[in-house]
């Protein structure tokens, strides 16, 4: 529901709570599946968003039960909206578990590397606001 009452402040799903995709690859790419799919129905689903949101999805290499799908909307304008990914760079090298959902796809990828090891943050330009302050690709 996207009514103009509507928010979601920093709303997650996690495919993979327990973290199974972390024991096989066969699991994370069933996760990465339902992940890039629920990601294609929010995409869908806000196209007609009454008011400004961001969407993306956020992969972290060492864990992977933390991968997620974000969708933020908050009930008013905030000091802390639109997120902004700081120190974040276009994706160069990215693996080929994650290649495999990006390949012709409109999606561009961003990274960064925090102490708690890479992350990339997959989102579609002109769907909501940028997660970065520049004009990476």
């Amino acid at each position: 529901d996207l009514a103009e009452d509507s928010w979601y402040h920093l709303w997650h799903w996690h495919p993979d709570m327990p973290g199974y995709s972390n024991l096989r690859y066969r699991f994370l790419r069933a996760h990465l599946r339902c992940l890039f799919q629920a990601f294609d129905h929010v995409l869908h689903q806000s196209a007609a968003a009454p008011r400004d949101f961001q969407t993306w999805i956020y992969i972290n290499t060492r864990d992977f039960s933390r991968n997620a799908l974000y969708f933020h909307m908050p009930p008013a304008p905030q000091k802390h909206f639109p997120i902004r990914i700081t120190g974040a760079e276009p994706a160069t090298r990215i693996p080929a578990y994650l290649l495999n959902f990006l390949e012709n796809t409109p999606y561009h990828c961003i990274t960064s590397v925090p102490s708690a090891g890479r992350e990339y943050f997959i989102y579609a330009p002109g769907h909501g606001l940028p997660l970065h302050p520049g004009n990476l690709r």
